[in-house]
């Protein structure tokens, strides 16, 4: 029986299936690289986002302890 199957076995599909094996661990590698890439970029941009915020808040605190000292100033004393 073994011998029969292994005469109408189609050696083309089992050589179509190991190429095309290979191709996909190929394209497994190189999502890999690109997700590890994507992955960066994107803590990259979180770590960008967050020092703007930090430096907004910064500039808007100073902001507006500088407003609050020049109508203090302006009113005499006035708290808003």
């Amino acid at each position: 029986e073994r011998s029969t199957l292994a005469k109408n076995a189609n050696m083309g599909a089992i050589a179509e299936y190991k190429k095309k094996e290979t191709d996909y661990l190929s394209r497994v590698t190189d999502l890999d690289s690109v997700t590890e890439e994507r992955n960066v970029a994107r803590k990259k941009h979180e770590e960008l986002r967050r020092l703007r915020l930090e430096k907004f808040m910064d500039g808007f605190g100073k902001i507006t302890l500088k407003l609050k000292e020049m109508y203090q100033m302006i009113t005499l004393g006035g708290d808003a």
